[in-house]
């Protein structure tokens, strides 16, 4: 991933990428909703610590540094997981799902929780599509798909249950892979049908997909 390499051959500095990312965020959510919870405290105190680390000359993951967003029904350790519902806005989740610490392990920094559909089913988010805010950016995994197709971050978690990653990823103009059943942790991710459902990520370079994965 070109983020990942121009940190470690220190080109840019953690710092630098994640405040760009999040300034865009701040620049364009706004109008894109793609974004429900900002992590902007927490993503420059990682950035930070990634600097530190490359500065020690620390061996470091595949992922160091590199801006990801994660969709709102996986949870990440104090913050709301609420799936797309608002009553379930204040239940604080206690730990990092698996696919969440996996992200952490390779160097990946969360900088803001995604919009989803309700429950990551049918009923439509606020988000709108970055390429025409009157058209829909596909669902579920719809903040996920926006956020990486406008520039908000590099890559997206998303989940699927039927064509929850890869409609969104299509519809904004990103790509989208679906892991197999089974292949990515689920638990600390609220599902819809355990038969079906799966994690998945989206990136504007398949390049980048590929190593995401090969990390999780």
């Amino acid at each position: 991933m070109e983020t990942a390499e121009l940190i470690s051959k220190k080109d840019v500095s953690t710092r630098e990428v994640i405040k760009n990312h999040l300034e865009r965020l701040e620049e364009v959510n706004p109008k894109i909703n793609a974004i429900t919870r900002s992590l902007n405290d927490e993503a420059m105190e990682m950035a930070v610590l990634a600097d530190e680390k490359i500065s020690r000359n620390e061996q470091i993951g595949p992922l160091h540094g590199v801006p990801v967003t994660i969709k709102d029904n996986v949870d990440i350790t104090g913050q709301s997981s609420p799936n797309g519902v608002s009553k379930l806005k204040d239940n604080l989740a206690p730990a990092n799902s698996p696919v969440v610490d996996n992200l952490l392990k390779a160097g990946a920094i969360p900088i803001g929780k995604t919009v989803t559909t309700e429950f990551a089913y049918f009923s439509p988010g606020v988000t709108r599509n970055p390429h025409n805010l009157e058209h829909t950016p596909g669902g579920s995994s719809s903040g996920s798909a926006a956020a990486v197709a406008d520039g908000m971050a590099a890559l997206g978690l998303g989940s699927q249950t039927a064509a929850s990653l890869t409609r969104p990823a299509a519809y904004c103009g990103v790509f989208g892979f679906k892991a197999s059943q089974g292949s990515i942790d689920l638990q600390g991710v609220m599902g819809l049908a355990a038969s079906l459902d799966s994690l998945g990520l989206m990136a504007r370079d398949i390049d980048d997909l590929i190593l995401a994965r090969a990390a999780l």
